[in-house]
């Protein structure tokens, strides 16, 4: 009886070492994963994946209307500094 107590234990506190390793690892990868989505970012396969499954028609519009948000951004932000600020 006594060495089934002591298994038990032992298995005890390796299910409590396994769990101290795990949960922050799993937290860690949790919020990578999160932050990812939440500032969007890409790895540079994905985007080469992506890109390989776009017609040439398809990048060229896409760079277009980046071109183009670019200069609106630019024109906005330059009547923006030339709007009379109330002092």
């Amino acid at each position: 009886m006594t060495a089934f107590i002591v298994i038990l234990a032992a298995l005890g506190l390796f299910a409590l070492l396994g769990a101290v390793i795990l949960i922050p690892y799993l937290c860690a990868m949790a919020t990578g994963r999160a932050l990812a989505w939440v500032f969007q970012v890409e790895s540079d396969q994905a985007a080469r994946e992506v890109d390989e499954h776009l017609s040439p028609e398809h990048l060229a519009e896409i760079d277009a209307l980046l071109t183009t948000s670019q200069r609106m951004a630019r024109d906005a932000e330059r009547r923006a500094d030339a709007w009379p600020t109330a002092r």
